[in-house]
């Protein structure tokens, strides 16, 4: 009888540890929602993932520099009950006119695009107190803190959310993807943008 047990707890001990190497497998060769990472992950295993230098890690939180397409930025990882559940992409440029942000908002976006399909959304929005007048053009106004630009994408595990706009006369290049748990509907997301209108 005690034979017959052990080769019982054996043979489960290795049924389980088969499972554990598939589901292992599985999810290392599922395609990544983010970067290098996916959603669910745990702080641990985005440390093992990503390459970026992490420079700082706070209580459900870590933070690296990237370079991303094209662009110096900062990256936070952000965790729900210990599981990846949120990024956010500081994008950090510093140019003397608006056409340039314009530029680079560009270039992000069609990035996005090419990863994530095509937008869902697309938002512009100005200062009804200040209004843009005939003959106003997009970039200085972007500078003036008159208009604002975001456009969103939605997969079936995501939403992503690119913002450019002027705050306190500086302008914060944002693009922020949520974990979509299944049925829609993102942890922890903004509602999204309403209206859309055609590209920058």
């Amino acid at each position: 009888m005690t034979r017959t047990i052990r080769r019982w707890q054996a043979t489960l001990g290795a049924l389980t540890a088969g499972a554990l190497l598939l589901g292992t497998a599985g999810a290392a060769g599922a395609a990544p929602d983010f970067r290098s990472v996916r959603w669910g992950m745990t702080p641990a295993a985005v440390e093992a993932t990503e390459t970026a230098p992490l420079v700082n890690r706070q209580p459900g939180v870590l933070i690296y520099r990237v370079r991303w397409h094209g662009l110096d930025a900062f990256v936070s990882y952000h965790f729900a009950a210990g599981e990846l559940a949120r990024a956010v992409v500081n994008v950090q440029a510093f140019h003397p006119s608006g056409a340039a942000y314009v530029a680079d908002y560009r270039r992000v976006q069609a990035a996005l695009t090419q990863r994530y399909g095509p937008p869902v959304a697309e938002r512009e929005a100005h200062d009804p107190s200040r209004p843009l007048g005939p003959g106003s053009v997009w970039e200085p106004a972007l500078l003036l803190g008159d208009i604002s630009r975001s456009t969103r994408w939605e997969t079936e595990r995501t939403r992503v959310e690119l913002t450019l706009k002027e705050v306190s006369h500086y302008l914060h290049f944002v693009v922020q993807l949520w974990r979509l748990p299944p049925g829609g509907g993102s942890e922890g997301a903004p509602p999204p943008a309403q209206g859309s209108t055609g590209s920058p």
